[in-house]
């Protein structure tokens, strides 16, 4: 019930889950029926590790259009036994014949996803000692999927059933495969790799391993190695095929290495694989004419992209060759050919063609068409052709760009209003507005479709800002306008705000102890006096000891307890001030920080988290106790932890 009818699989070891491209395959893995289209008749004979034993095996494979059908015949004899009878005569018994007669489906589930089906169905017949029969059926499930050149498979044999000798019924041996395969190629050789987990119900999980070589110089050669274990026995492989025009043989050496087993220690087999009648003509199907898109074309940069999105189905092989044709009128260039290779399941193909305005249109107006044909290889073809599309190649008349306003610095963003315009006072040729903004003389680009609409409001807004904005001066901003033929307009320059992320204050010092309020002086380690309206805002925060707790206070909320109050700084800068914090607990020990935050960047007044481009450092761990005449014995506490100014903490 185990055993692997394919000479080809045996010679590469016994790997059979991810390769199911024969009809002596789908016995172990029935879902590679989908992938077949030929018509196959095999045979393979071989002897099995028992002396006298040996083992048959015919299957026939019919494909159609909607489903594909197997019928295969597996037979094993185990060799013949003297038996003694009561009156001292004697004869030959046959020890066990069995049969398994298997009916097999095979479906591809979705045309556009390569993913495959297939069962078997099981008729098993089984007589021990010519006396003893029985008969069960069961089935066989498996999946195959194919990503990226690799096949996943994944199988169930024997799912069920049991074959009941007399009194004594013994259930068959369900076998989980899971398998891979992996196909590579080294200049002119070709190898195909592939592995093998096995779970029998009474074993543990095996290994396979398999290789298959066949030169590109040479394609009818096959020559094959691989190393498992089966039938609870080591296996090592070798094997060779050739592949002819009408026929396949293969021949497998499988060896177990034990010398000491008194079963045979070396196997041969040997299979012969015809393909009948005439090849079955499935039509590959276009089902999406090309589309035609041009993206930039003109006297500076002439690009017309060429996007054709199709599927080919139905086909009659693994590839299908698609060949696109254009034609252009009043060109002097000549039609062209592109070709592609695609699999069964290709989609979103896209083919670019590339065109010189003067020197092929010369400046003027034509039109172009793209036909697209698949060829199955054998004969069959299918074809769609696009529509007639104009494409414009006179010379541009140029375009600008004007700012409507001055740009606006907002919340790690710049905000930027523009109008468009181009010589004749139109709009229709803008097709993509740059601006760029640079910092430290080093130039950062961020491009933003046209909208076509005038007045339009944009934002700059990504990482790339944000770090400037986060970190260093940001002082100038510019302007390209591009038309829709690939010419770009002047570039204008506009001086903006210098933004500049806070210094650190120095660190806040403790001015009173041994009661219920607290005085912080805090100077900033910096004084930004230009532009006039840049200014810093302070608050203060306070931690427990032992206790993760921070909390942000608003600056005209007058609360008791625990308060932190905003102090504004001037254009002319300041030279001290303080935060007073009443209602501290005594005998208990506080963190203080201080932080300093840009509000044209973001830190407006009332926001119950500190900004991005905040700064902040602490004050020295200090202990206040209230109404006593001396303080508390020092408390043992942790160091404050360290915050970085990248962090939303202060």
């Amino acid at each position: 019930m185990q055993e692997i009818p394919s000479v080809r699989l045996q010679g590469m070891g016994g790997v059979s889950s991810g390769l199911s491209e024969d009809i002596a395959s789908i016995y172990t893995n029935p879902s590679g029926m989908g992938l077949f289209i030929p018509q196959e008749l095999n045979f393979s004979l071989w002897p099995g590790f028992i002396p006298g034993s040996r083992y048959q095996f015919a299957g026939l494979f019919l494909p159609t259009r909607k489903l594909n059908l197997g019928l295969s015949y597996l037979g094993y004899t185990a060799g013949e036994e003297e038996i003694v009878e009561f009156d001292l005569s004697s004869r030959k018994i046959k020890v066990e014949e069995d049969t398994v007669f298997t009916f097999s489906l095979g479906k591809r589930l979705d045309k556009t996803e390569p993913l495959f089906a297939g069962m078997n169905l099981k008729y098993i017949h089984s007589r021990l000692a010519e006396d003893y029969p029985a008969t069960s059926f069961t089935t066989d499930w498996a999946f195959l999927y194919i990503k990226n050149k690799i096949w996943f498979a994944v199988s169930i044999q024997n799912l069920f059933g049991k074959l009941k000798y007399k009194n004594i019924a013994d259930p068959l041996p369900t076998t989980v495969r899971i398998g891979a395969t992996y196909p590579l190629q080294f200049k002119n050789d070709r190898f195909l790799f592939a592995l093998d987990l096995v779970k029998p119900n009474d074993d543990e999980w095996k290994q396979i391993i398999g290789i298959e070589y066949y030169p590109v110089e040479i394609p009818s050669i096959r020559l094959r190695t691989g190393i498992g274990r089966q039938s609870k026995m080591n296996i090592f492989g070798l094997g060779f095929g050739l592949k002819m025009k009408k026929f396949d043989l293969d021949y497998a050496y499988t060896g177990t290495g034990e010398k000491d087993n008194p079963i045979r220690t070396t196997l041969h087999r040997i299979s012969l694989t015809m393909k009948f009648g005439p090849p079955l003509k499935y039509l590959p199907r276009v089902n999406q004419a090309p589309e035609i898109k041009v993206i930039t074309a003109g006297q500076k940069e002439s690009t017309t992209t060429v996007t054709v999105t199709y599927n080919v189905l139905d086909a009659d092989t693994d590839t299908v060759k698609v060949n696109l044709f254009y034609e252009c009128q009043g060109s002097t260039k000549s039609s062209n050919t592109t070709w592609g290779e695609v699999g069964l399941v290709s989609t979103g193909i896209v083919h670019t063609l590339y065109w010189d305005a003067k020197k092929d249109f010369n400046n003027q107006e034509t039109n172009i068409r793209i036909c697209l044909l698949a060829d199955d290889l054998q004969g069959g073809t299918t074809g769609a052709y696009s529509d007639i599309f104009p494409l414009d190649t006179k010379p541009p008349n140029g375009s600008g760009l004007v700012f409507a306003q001055k740009p606006v610095a907002g919340d790690n963003s710049i905000i930027l209003q523009c109008d468009w315009q181009d010589p004749s006072g139109s709009t229709k040729n803008i097709d993509t507005v740059r601006f760029a903004y640079r910092k430290n003389n080093a130039d950062y680009t961020s491009w933003i479709d046209h909208s076509e609409q005038e007045g339009t409001l944009f934002r700059i807004l990504d990482d790339k800002v944000g770090t400037i904005f986060g970190n260093d001066y940001f002082n100038r901003i510019k302007s390209q306008a591009v038309d829709k033929y690939g010419n770009l307009a002047e570039p204008l320059y506009y001086t903006t705000e210098e933004f500049v992320k806070p210094a650190v204050p120095n660190v806040p010092e403790i001015l009173a102890v041994y009661t219920s309020s607290i005085t912080l002086t805090i100077i900033p380690a910096e004084v930004i006096i230009t532009p006039p309206e840049l200014y810093y805002t302070l608050r203060a925060t306070y931690t427990l000891a032992g206790i993760d707790y921070e909390k942000w206070v608003d600056r005209d909320k007058n609360l008791t307890g625990l308060s932190a109050v905003w102090q504004s700084v001037e254009p002319t800068g300041w030279d001290g001030s303080t935060i007073t914090v009443k209602g501290l607990e005594p005998g208990t020990t506080y963190y203080f920080s201080v932080s300093a935050g840009n509000p044209r960047m973001g830190a407006e007044p009332f926001l119950d988290t500190p900004p991005a481009n905040s700064t902040s450092s602490y004050s020295p761990i200090a202990i206040v106790v209230t109404g006593t005449a001396s303080p508390a014995l020092p408390i043992e506490v942790p160091p404050p932890p360290e915050i970085l100014p990248t962090e939303k903490k202060p």
